[in-house]
């Protein structure tokens, strides 16, 4: 993954705002190198969004978008 695309269209369905923080993924358990971003709930430090290449350095990298809403704050119970 080279780049996200930021844009200013409004999303169809939306979801009150939440502050995240944001942090590049590190090495797997076997040492694989990842270029992913994750998004944690700053309330919860749960992840709610990941997204980028896992396994960058491996024969078979990987696609990763994982949307988890039931981490965010709102949903926390």
């Amino acid at each position: 993954m080279r780049y996200l695309k930021v844009t200013d269209a409004r999303p169809e369905y939306a979801i009150t705002p939440h502050e995240v923080i944001a942090t590049m993924r590190g090495k797997d358990k076997y040492g694989s190198d990842n270029d992913v971003l994750d998004f944690a709930d700053a309330i919860t430090g749960k992840v709610v969004l990941s997204v980028g290449t896992a396994d960058i350095d491996d024969y078979y990298p990987g696609f990763v978008a994982e949307w988890m809403p039931q981490n965010l704050a709102a949903n926390a119970r």
